[in-house]
């Protein structure tokens, strides 16, 4: 027979509206017979990630390693394209057949005038040197 353990923590936080539903109103569960705000795993974790980000002394360590956690993967990869000199338009082109080849990330093309900004269907994470790898592969081909 299998013991379970479930441990339930209380903890404080400032009058706020930490962890938002669809609605924008706060997220709330029943503990204790009472109702009270609920904060989700994601929401401590985006803290975690945004003040790690923003620290000082951490930022002129680790501004170059840092990875990226974003939609416009696309932006990254064909602006480091350009920057090795092809064309703008080739470049992006390039690297949306690339995203959608190498990770199954379709990005939807946008009209050229458009405000829309292209994203893929799903958040990627790359670090800065995989960004780099995905462009000289792009490049050599």
């Amino acid at each position: 027979m299998k013991t379970l353990i479930e441990i339930h923590v209380l903890q404080s936080f400032a009058p706020s509206n930490l962890n938002r539903d669809d609605t924008g109103a706060p997220k709330d569960a029943i503990f204790g017979g009472t109702r009270r705000a609920r904060v989700s795993s994601q929401c401590l974790k985006r803290a975690v990630r945004r003040h790690f980000r923003e620290k000082a002394e951490w930022k002129e360590i680790f501004s170059d390693n840092l990875g990226l956690r974003s939609k416009r993967l696309l932006d990254e990869v064909s602006a480091l394209l350009v920057k090795q000199g092809q064309d703008p338009g080739e470049a992006r082109e390039r690297a949306r057949l690339a995203m959608l080849a190498g990770a199954g990330a379709w990005v939807s093309p946008t009209e050229p005038d458009s405000e829309q900004d292209e994203k893929s269907e799903y958040l990627m994470f790359l670090g800065r040197n995989e960004i780099a790898a995905v462009a000289a592969t792009i490049k050599e081909r």
